[in-house]
C-alpha cells in the first residue's frame, strides 16, 4: 500500500525512474507506468480503467521527452500506439485500484500521430548513429542512451548504437554504413572543491551527407548534489532541457528538408550472372528510405533499374554505398554499380 502512495505523490521521481531503470528484454522500447481507478462493484471494469489510465500515463511520459505541452488529442484511440502491455503489479485499497504495467509502444504509429497533429515534423525511418563520450566510473550511459533512443524514435528515426567506437572513427563509420544522421553527445564532470559537481554538455546533431550541423549546443551547469544517483538524475534533467530545444530545431530542419528536390535515376549493373540476383538487388535497394525503383531492362550484358528518390543524387549515392555497393561511375543521372566483394 505504501508503495502506491509513494507513486501517487511523487510523479516526477517516477518519470526519472523510467529512464534510470535497467534495460529489459525489450530494451528501451518499453515503458513502465502506473494507473489508478476508483473502485466499482464490477472489479473487471475497474481494472480495465486503471490499465487504460496507466497506458495514457506511459504515452504522456514518452511524449514529454520532446514537448511538455501536448494536446489531449494525442491520447485518443490510445491502443493504436500500443503494441502490447503486461501487468506487473496490482493492488486495491478501500476506494482505489492501482496497477503497474510494462508497455511496448508502436513508435512508428506514435510518430505518425505527432506528425499528423502538427506537433513535430518526422523523419522517414532513416538511421541515426548515437555517439557518447561520458565520464568513466559513473553509469551515465544507461539512462542517457535510453533517453536519446526514445527521443529519436518519436521522430521516426532508427537509432543505432555501437559499443567501443572512438571519436576519430565516427565519420568513417557513418560513411561506410550509409548512416545519414549523427548525434554527438559529450558529457564532462568535474568535482568542485566545494561539495558539488561541474557538468559540461556538448551536443551536436549532424546531417552526415553534407556535413551539415542541424543543432549544436554547449552548456555548463553546477550542482550541489554529491551522491551519484542524484548526479545522474541531474544530468538527465539538463539533458531533457537540451532535448526540448533540439526537438524544435530538428522539426524545422526536417520540414525544410522534405521540400528538397526529387532525383530521377537509372542504375546499371554489368556484373550480374545469376537471375535471382536481379531481384535480390532490387529488394536490397528498395529498402532505402524515400526510393521507388523498377526493373527496366535485363540482357546478357547488363541489368538496368530506374526510379525516383526523394533527395539529391549525392544523397542517393551515399545510400547506395551504405548498402555495400561499389560506385563504378556516374554520368548525369545514370549510376554504374558493382556488387563489390
Amino acid at each position: 500500500m505504501q508503495l502506491f502512495v509513494f507513486w501517487k505523490n511523487r510523479i516526477i521521481l517516477i518519470i526519472l525512474f523510467l529512464f534510470l531503470k535497467p534495460i529489459l528484454a525489450n530494451g528501451w522500447e518499453t515503458i513502465i507506468a502506473t494507473g489508478n481507478a476508483p473502485l466499482r462493484e464490477n472489479l473487471v471494469e475497474t481494472q480495465q480503467e486503471a490499465v487504460k489510465n496507466a497506458l495514457m500515463n506511459a504515452i504522456k511520459t514518452t511524449v514529454n521527452i520532446i514537448s511538455p505541452y501536448v494536446p489531449n488529442s494525442v491520447y485518443k484511440n490510445i491502443f493504436e500506439v500500443i503494441k502490447t502491455y503486461s501487468l506487473l503489479e496490482e493492488e486495491r485499497d478501500e476506494d482505489s485500484y492501482h496497477v503497474q504495467i510494462e508497455v511496448e509502444i508502436n513508435w512508428e504509429n506514435l510518430a505518425k500521430r505527432l506528425d499528423s497533429l502538427g506537433i513535430i515534423e518526422t523523419n522517414q525511418g532513416e538511421k541515426i548513429l548515437l555517439f557518447f563520450l561520458l565520464p568513466e566510473g559513473i553509469d551515465f550511459k544507461t539512462p542517457l542512451l535510453s533517453f536519446w533512443q526514445r527521443f529519436f524514435l518519436l521522430f521516426n528515426f532508427l537509432p543505432i548504437f555501437k559499443e567501443n567506437l572512438y571519436k576519430e572513427q565516427v565519420s568513417d563509420y557513418t560513411f561506410q554504413k550509409g548512416i545519414p544522421f549523427l548525434l554527438n553527445f559529450i558529457l564532462e564532470t568535474k568535482p568542485n572543491e566545494i561539495e558539488g559537481w561541474h557538468l559540461n554538455f556538448n551536443v551536436e546533431l549532424i546531417y552526415t551527407i553534407y556535413h551539415e550541423t542541424i543543432y549544436k549546443e554547449s552548456i555548463e551547469k553546477f550542482t550541489h548534489e554529491s551522491d551519484i544517483e542524484t548526479l545522474i538524475r541531474t544530468a538527465l534533467k539538463y539533458t531533457q532541457d537540451i532535448a526540448y530545444n533540439l526537438a524544435q530545431r530538428l522539426s524545422l530542419w526536417l520540414e525544410n528538408h522534405k521540400k528538397r528536390e526529387i532525383t530521377y535515376f537509372e542504375i546499371i549493373f554489368k556484373d550480374i550472372s545469376d537471375y535471382n540476383e536481379i531481384f535480390t538487388l532490387w529488394e536490397k535497394i528498395e529498402k532505402i528510405s524515400g526510393i521507388r525503383i523498377y526493373l527496366k531492362e535485363v540482357s546478357a550484358k547488363k541489368t538496368i533499374y530506374t526510379g525516383r528518390y526523394e533527395g539529391t543524387m549525392s544523397e542517393l549515392i551515399n545510400q547506395l554505398g551504405g548498402l555495400g555497393l561499389v560506385i563504378k561511375g556516374i554520368r548525369g543521372n545514370t549510376i554504374y554499380l558493382s556488387q563489390g566483394g
